[in-house]
């Protein structure tokens, strides 16, 4: 009996032996890591946002009204547009160039109460900037950035009065300006990526005039733009 047993076990042991052999060899490797993503290379994107105007216009010389005096324009709106850029990696250090460009919803106006019957306007236009850009990994794809340079806005103001007999001169383009700011940038795939973006704009000092009989009346203007926008970038790798 002592062998029949024996007997059995052995012929049990050596036949489950190749099906335990088969079913390690249909087990599959376990798969390599990720390559780590790479930032370096030119890229495109779109993005959308808010905007927060102040314009604080201020007459130059005495006007019949309150001198000297100012009157500071607050509004609010949507902004949007695009973004291309190229980028350099080194290590965890990633910087390069980036341009903006797309619209701003800013335009509005407001009596002077200190002007007699002077309103003072600012229009919506189109925006762009030139920057370069600095940022650093906190992980392989969470980018911390910041960036700056020259800006550009095309919106112009004007200073109207009820008074009859005088001609309103639009000021020139406000195209003289600086933005600076930063963000987070996470990379979703190799190629996809999106953006949470702070910018500050300083758009410059522009002049609108009022020309009468009296003569030539300049306002300053003095444009300043907070925004905050959402973006989707996709890179050529």
């Amino acid at each position: 009996m002592k062998k029949l047993l024996i007997t059995g076990a052995a012929l049990t042991a050596l036949i489950g032996t190749p099906a335990l052999a088969a079913d390690m060899a249909l087990k599959a490797p376990p798969p390599p890591p990720p390559a780590p993503l790479s930032w370096t290379g030119f890229y495109l994107g779109l993005d959308a946002g808010a905007a927060w105007a102040r314009d604080d216009v201020s007459p130059t010389i005495a006007d019949g009204g309150t001198f000297p005096r100012s009157n500071r324009l607050r509004s609010s709106g949507i902004l949007g547009g695009g973004t291309v850029g190229y980028n350099f990696q080194a290590g965890s250090v990633v910087f390069g160039v980036e341009g903006d460009f797309g619209g701003m919803g800013i335009g509005t106006q407001k009596a002077d109460v200190l002007g007699g019957t002077e309103i003072d306007q600012i229009n919506s236009g189109f925006y762009a900037d030139a920057t370069g850009r600095l940022g650093f990994l906190a992980t392989n794809a969470i980018l911390l950035y910041g960036k700056g340079g020259y800006a550009f806005y095309d919106g112009k103001a004007n200073t109207t009065t009820a008074i009859p007999g005088f001609a309103v001169g639009n000021s020139s383009t406000f195209n003289n300006g600086w933005t600076a700011g930063g963000g987070i940038e996470y990379k979703m795939t190799a190629n996809w990526s999106s953006k949470i973006e702070y910018l500050y704009y300083d758009f410059g000092s522009q002049t609108a005039t009022l020309t009468g009989a009296a003569g030539v009346f300049p306002y300053t203007n003095h444009l300043k733009v907070n925004t905050l926008k959402f973006g989707l970038n996709y890179a050529f790798h």
